[in-house]
């Protein structure tokens, strides 16, 4: 019974992490389109536009991959806690999902 609980509490804090580790990352890097510049040369402003959005896309992808991990191992901690699954079991559907 020691293991069960274990494993339920550590899927518990994994998933908390991930949740709180997208907030945290999002908040960190913040909203790179919102970011002003003047370079004083179109050009260079349009290549600078460019890569901010590209920053800021892999930012909102980045982030939305810990979110997706943090729900995965929540309900890998929800169906662990409702079924008698073994952890191999828990771990090959937790990869399943993907």
């Amino acid at each position: 019974m020691g293991d069960y609980q274990t494993i339920l509490s550590d899927l518990n804090k994994a998933a908390t992490a991930f949740h709180d580790g997208a907030a945290d990352f999002e908040k960190a890097v913040g909203d790179l389109t919102r970011l002003h510049y003047d370079s004083g040369d179109g050009s260079l402003d349009q290549t600078i536009g460019a890569v901010l959005a590209t920053l800021d896309a892999l930012r909102t992808t980045v982030a939305d991959r810990l979110r997706d991990t943090g729900a995965k191992l929540t309900r890998a901690h929800d169906d662990y806690q409702r079924s008698d699954v073994s952890a191999r079991e828990l771990y090959d559907n937790m990869m399943r999902d993907g």
